[in-house]
C-alpha cells in the first residue's frame, strides 16, 4: 500500500491543484528538484494517458536543480517530445507558494519499495515498466546513432 510522511495522502495537494488548473496530473517539481526527481514520474504520465485514452495536460514547474541549469537548457527537458503530453502548465500561475507546496510533495511518498511503483500506486495505476522514459527528437536520435556507431553491439 501507499505510505506517506504527512497527514494527507500522497500527492493530495498536487491532485487538488491539478483540478484547479484543469490539468490531468500535477508532477512535483521546482525548488531544488533535478532530473531524477522528474524522471520517476514518466511512467505515471504514460500510464495515466493510456488509461484516459488521450494525451494529458500536465501541471509542473520548470526544472530548478540545486546545482543550477546549463546555459540554454530547456525548462522542461524530461517532458520534451513526450507523446503522452498535450500541454504543460506552470503552477507559478497560482503563485510561488503553490510551486513550493507542490515541490514538497515529492517527499511525501515512501521509497521503501520501488519509487515508480509507489507513485503509480498512489494514482491507482500499475506501471508496465519500472524505469523512466526519455523521448528524443529525430535529430537527437540520428546524432546518438552516429556518435555510438563505432561501439560494439550487445550479443543477441
Amino acid at each position: 500500500g501507499s505510505r506517506c510522511f504527512r497527514p494527507e495522502a500522497p500527492f493530495f495537494y498536487g491532485t487538488t491543484l491539478a483540478r484547479q488548473a484543469k490539468c490531468d496530473l500535477a508532477v512535483p517539481n521546482g525548488y531544488g528538484s533535478g532530473i531524477g526527481d522528474v524522471l520517476v514520474f514518466t511512467p505515471l504520465v504514460e500510464e495515466l494517458a493510456r488509461r484516459e485514452g488521450r494525451q494529458i495536460r500536465l501541471l509542473t514547474a520548470p526544472l530548478d536543480p540545486v546545482v543550477g541549469l546549463v546555459p540554454g537548457e530547456a525548462e522542461y527537458p524530461i517532458w520534451l517530445n513526450n507523446p503522452f503530453i498535450s500541454e504543460i502548465i506552470d503552477p507559478s500561475v497560482f503563485g510561488e507558494d503553490a510551486v513550493k507546496a507542490l515541490s514538497e510533495e515529492r517527499n511525501n511518498c515512501c521509497q521503501f519499495n520501488h519509487i515508480i511503483e509507489n507513485i503509480c500506486f498512489s494514482y491507482g495505476l500499475s506501471c508496465r515498466r519500472v524505469r523512466p522514459s526519455l523521448y528524443l527528437t529525430k535529430e537527437e536520435q540520428i546524432w546518438a546513432l552516429d556518435t555510438l556507431r563505432h561501439l560494439p553491439r550487445p550479443a543477441r
